[in-house]
């Protein structure tokens, strides 16, 4: 029997790594990444996943967004398999999502530790394995079926008519709009290039595919890659992967008429002097940049040094070195780790940036767009992070359920984190309160 890796397509060269390093314990791995969609790939990989021994979930942001990767999880759960999380990437919904109610394995940094603990934990839980449910449980739909409909009946040798070709484009936009997966969003800016080849559209049906293409600009993902789990349309969508350019726009295809002018007009020849005061203006940038960055990074030791001088307690072992007693020039920055030790033992990654004397912005991730602000209140640092969704074991979700406060001791980094329940929600009443005990460290 096999190990089933469940991934997102995004992070397909770090699931690589994982699935050498199983192979390499004598593990039999299965990935699905040479599938390129449709209702045959996607009852393969269903098939693999009752095979399995254990269900592996490489988890990450893109792991815990995608559909695909969401459905084969819960595929997994009903039919009562062993699962495994394997965090091999950035996670920032370590309190809120229900799979970390399973103990997990953290390989973002693979060494002979962490590798050990992987193969233990793949061992103990394929012992656990049980035979499946009689009769089967039903089976999760095609994800992403409707672009694989969409896509069909834009390969359609039939012409398609005014009215059709409007009703195929308002099904595109709104999916544009809804889906917030980048690598599904290529794919449905590539059937929005094929629609826009056909010979019979319309000028307003081009026009509006143009205006799409531009407000909806990819981000750059690499058109060569091999359709997986998150490039599901069949046809159309794959054929268009070496057509389209990074702009979104199909191969050959000008972004309008307009445009097709532009580019068979001759250029003009550049005037040296305008060159030469371009290339003046450039050089007296960079210095005026030089000098502001050097200037910039000693004030910024000058700060350190203050901070490290004005230290009324000595660092712990594992604790960073404590900010200076007093509010002035204090702050916190870099990279932390919080180990809270409660009903679900989690450890989290977070990234502090400096916005002012007893101020800083929190993240778990180097440039999450989710930042949180942390301020110095009565000598302690404290963030709050909610009002939030929670996810519950059972699979409901509440939005705006869990109000988090987070507090902590400037100089051992020890701590609270306060949840309340604003509304009833995973079995717990309103005003329901948990205490979760936390310890910060730098990150090495």
């Amino acid at each position: 029997m096999t190990i089933f890796i469940s991934h997102s397509s995004r992070d397909h060269a770090t699931v690589r790594s994982l699935a050498q390093h199983l192979q390499t314990a004598n593990e039999s791995v299965w990935l699905d990444q040479s599938l390129i969609g449709g209702e045959a790939w996607w009852e393969r990989i269903l098939h693999q996943i009752r095979s399995c021994k254990v269900f592996v979930v490489a988890l990450s942001n893109s792991c815990l967004q995608s559909k695909p990767c969401r459905a084969e999880m819960d595929y997994a759960k009903v039919l009562g398999l062993p699962i495994l999380p394997v965090i091999i990437g950035d996670v920032d919904s370590y309190r809120i999502d229900p799979i970390f109610t399973v103990q997990s394995v953290d390989f973002r940094n693979p060494d002979a530790g962490s590798g050990t603990a992987l193969i233990a934990a793949i061992r103990e839980r394929a012992a656990e394995r049980k035979e499946l449910p009689d009769p089967l449980p039903d089976p999760p739909p095609v994800p992403y079926g409707y672009l694989q409909r969409l896509g069909v009946a834009i390969d359609s040798p039939e012409e398609l008519s005014p009215t059709e070709q409007s009703t195929i484009l308002s099904d595109l936009r709104q999916a544009l709009r809804q889906e917030q997966d980048e690598s599904v969003r290529d794919d449905i800016r590539r059937l929005l290039g094929a629609l826009r080849r056909r010979s019979e559209v319309t000028h307003a049906t081009v026009d509006e595919i143009d205006d799409l293409l531009r407000r909806y600009p990819s981000h750059g993902l690499d058109d060569s890659t091999p359709a997986t789990s998150e490039s599901t349309t069949s046809g159309t969508a794959g054929s268009l992967r070496s057509q389209a350019d990074s702009s979104g726009y199909p191969a050959g295809h000008p972004a309008s008429a307009t445009a097709n002018r532009a580019s068979t007009k001759p250029r003009s020849p550049m005037n040296p002097k305008i060159v030469a005061i371009a290339v003046g203006v450039v050089v007296v940038a960079a210095v005026i940049g030089l000098v502001a960055y050097l200037m910039m990074g000693r004030s910024s030791r000058d700060v350190a040094a203050n901070r490290s001088a004005t230290a009324t307690a000595a660092p712990q072992s594992g604790v960073a070195a404590p900010a200076s007693a007093s509010s002035t020039g204090q702050t916190i920055s870099g990279h932390y780790i919080e180990t809270d030790t409660g009903a679900i033992s989690t450890t989290l990654d977070w990234y502090f940036t400096p916005c002012g004397d007893g101020c800083a912005m929190a993240s778990h991730t180097p440039s999450g767009t989710t930042r949180f602000q942390v301020r110095l209140v009565n000598g302690q640092w404290r963030m709050e992070t909610g009002p939030d969704q929670i996810n519950c074991t059972d699979g409901t979700k509440v939005p705006s359920a869990l109000s988090v406060v987070e507090t902590w001791d400037p100089n051992t980094l020890a701590g609270t984190v306060q949840e309340t329940y604003q509304v009833p929600a995973c079995g717990h009443p309103a005003g329901t309160q948990e205490t979760i005990n936390i310890q910060l460290r730098r990150a090495p």
